[in-house]
């Protein structure tokens, strides 16, 4: 199966050997990773992208993670992460190099990403799971019809949890996608 795929202005393609200065740039970058976690160290990077050159060959895959290139450059990483507990169920995510952001290329990537996912690999429902305080994530799901899960709060627990980050679960099921399609057809 090709596991390329093309918007309008980005090429995407499976991480090759040759692709660990990307993982370097985004995974070593604070103000990348700063409502994702702690940026990796040197080591970290390394283990990372074994782990994902090895999934991208693996004959049964569950994880992807795909280079987005413009104008054949590296400017970012996405990918797909398939649960054993949940078939046809895969959760979504984007890095791009802090110089391609506010251009709309996260959102024409993860459109194409999209549509990949339910349409060449038939999963049935993919989720986004972020920072509640990464607005920019926020607006782009929500243009792009996620819904958002409302996160089980334990009211007992509250005062233990105001200061740990909250992160919101939103989905897209493939029937949502396919009624909402006419509008994300200019982001491709």
């Amino acid at each position: 199966m090709n596991y390329s795929f093309n918007t309008q202005r980005l090429s995407m393609r499976l991480i090759q050997q040759g692709d660990f200065d990307i993982f370097v740039q985004l995974y070593s970058d604070p103000k990348t990773m700063r409502k994702i976690c702690a940026p990796f160290e040197p080591q970290q990077i390394k283990q990372f992208f074994e782990t994902a050159l090895q999934d991208n060959l693996s004959p049964i895959k569950q994880r992807w993670v795909w280079v987005i290139e413009q104008n054949g450059l590296a400017i970012g990483l996405q990918s797909l992460f398939s649960s054993n507990n949940q078939p046809n169920c895969a959760e979504i995510g984007i890095m791009l190099l802090r110089k391609s952001n506010g251009k709309l290329l996260a959102e024409e990537a993860t459109t194409g990403l999209i549509n990949f996912g339910f349409n060449t690999l038939k999963l049935e429902r993919i989720c986004a799971q972020y920072d509640s305080t990464n607005y920019a994530t926020h607006r782009s799901t929500q243009k792009l019809g996620f819904i958002i899960e409302q996160p089980i709060t334990n009211h007992s627990d509250e005062k233990n949890t105001k200061d740990k980050p909250k992160n919101l679960t939103s989905y897209l099921t493939a029937e949502i996608w396919q009624k909402s399609l006419p509008n994300h057809t200019n982001t491709c």
